[in-house]
């Protein structure tokens, strides 16, 4: 339906009210109800009019002015810090398999000048609260002012700098845990006879592994907006995939892709071994998951009764002057020994599950 014809039909349904409301009380009482309700006609016909986009203009003047000063940000960092970034040897590949969308150069500019800003900070902090203390000598203060402003500095610049290195183990972990199955999927697919092209258009749909599909709309980037042929897409995505196994997945399709050779029988293949590899690194995970448990059973249960006994016995014999109270010993056993052991075996256990 057009916008004058919504404009037409509010138009006649606030005469109409208007109408039978003067109808109805015919006094001069009624008069400021009928200008009520006539303003209120007019503001419903001037927000028909008006277009969304000035509708959402204050929501889009603070997100455009958010965005600005962020890319004013990032300018300044790139133009004072781009030309004296240091050389890290391999960071740069582990940087780019991250899949953090920002340039290599970038990302470090903005954090050597975040991390200036927090040591300065830590810096200036320092002075000002030593100056309020008037009990500490001024060069002490100026000692420990001048080693907390680059403790500040290194620790958000390594905080800058393991992000993305424990974004590519996380994306690698996840993509290489759901593997197999993705790879099963891709094997349905390419029964069909679909095209490379086609295939990855219909991962990138895919929501059970986020990480496939993120490579998956790479590729497909590469393809469509960069023009880039198919050959050339994958090897600029098996680049920056985080995980060797997919990697070479991608070097074999683009090895069939150029030789025109079976794409559904190198999936089929791939599948199976994957789906073997997984099959027998479940069997292997659950055998270390029931030694862990009789290994928590004799820990946890076993040797605390066992100590506790030993405890009691220590109790009825005569005292010796280099041992602490039996009392004092068990009590250190049961709270702080026992939630102790229990918290690194629950960390042990969550890194195991999650492997698999």
């Amino acid at each position: 339906m057009r916008v004058s014809e919504k404009i037409g039909k509010v138009r006649a349904y606030v005469s109409k009210t208007l109408r039978l409301d003067r109808k109805n009380e015919p006094n001069e009482k009624s008069d400021p109800p009928a200008q009520k309700i006539e303003s209120r006609g007019r503001q419903t016909v001037q927000l028909v009019l008006r277009h969304p986009k000035q509708i959402n203009s204050k929501k889009a003047t603070t997100e455009s002015e958010k965005k600005t000063t962020k890319n004013s940000f990032q300018t300044f960092a790139y133009v004072h810090f781009a030309s004296r970034l240091p050389l890290i040897p391999g960071y740069r590949e582990e940087y780019e398999q991250s899949g953090i969308a920002q340039i290599y150069e970038s990302y470090l500019s903005k954090a050597l000048l975040t991390s200036c800003i927090a040591g300065l900070c830590a810096l200036v902090s320092s002075l000002l609260m030593v100056g309020l203390s008037t009990r500490i000598p001024l060069w002490i203060s100026a000692i420990a002012a001048l080693n907390l402003a680059p403790t500040a500095f290194f620790i958000c610049l390594f905080a800058w700098l393991i992000y993305p290195v424990h974004r590519k183990k996380a994306m690698k972990q996840s993509l290489e845990n759901k593997l197999a199955y993705s790879v099963g999927i891709l094997d349905v697919l390419a029964s069909a006879g679909i095209g490379v092209e086609e295939l990855f258009e219909r991962v990138s749909m895919l929501e059970t592994n986020p990480v496939l599909a993120l490579l998956s709309k790479r590729f497909l980037r590469n393809v469509k907006v960069f023009g880039m042929d198919t050959a050339s897409a994958l090897r600029e995505v098996s680049e920056h995939c985080p995980s060797q196994e997919f990697t070479k997945l991608l070097q074999n399709i683009e090895v069939a892709f150029q030789t025109k050779g079976s794409l559904h029988d190198l999936i089929s293949f791939e599948s199976q071994r994957l789906f073997s590899e997984k099959r027998e690194k479940l069997k292997k995970s659950g055998s270390d998951l029931s030694v862990m448990a009789e290994l928590y059973i004799s820990l946890v249960v076993v040797m605390p009764i066992f100590f506790i006994v030993m405890f009691v016995i220590f109790e009825l014999l005569p005292q010796v002057a280099t041992l602490p109270p039996a009392t004092l010993m068990t009590n250190v056993l049961i709270f702080l020994g026992v939630p102790v052991v229990s918290a690194v075996f629950i960390i042990i256990l969550d890194s195991m599950i999650q492997g698999t």
